[in-house]
């Protein structure tokens, strides 16, 4: 479990502290089952908050990324 202190950082899947096309691609390989994430990247991919990782977050990060939507999570 999560210290509930530290925010969670919706995107940052790779846990360097930005959000980059690095995460997207994280994301589709692990959509694609060649990856899996931990409990905290699960958390952090989780971009449209609906409790599972889709293509729907996968949507929202990438728009995220071209700076088509101003924050994660998308709501």
């Amino acid at each position: 479990m999560r210290d509930p202190i530290i925010p969670v950082s919706y995107g940052d899947i790779d846990g360097d502290g930005k959000v980059s096309s690095f995460d997207v691609v994280l994301m589709r390989m692990y959509l694609d089952d060649k990856i899996s994430f931990n409990e905290l990247q699960t958390e952090y991919a989780d971009c449209i908050k609906d409790g599972a990782v889709t293509s729907s977050d996968l949507k929202a990060l990438q728009r995220y990324v071209l700076k088509i939507y101003d924050s994660l999570p998308y709501e």
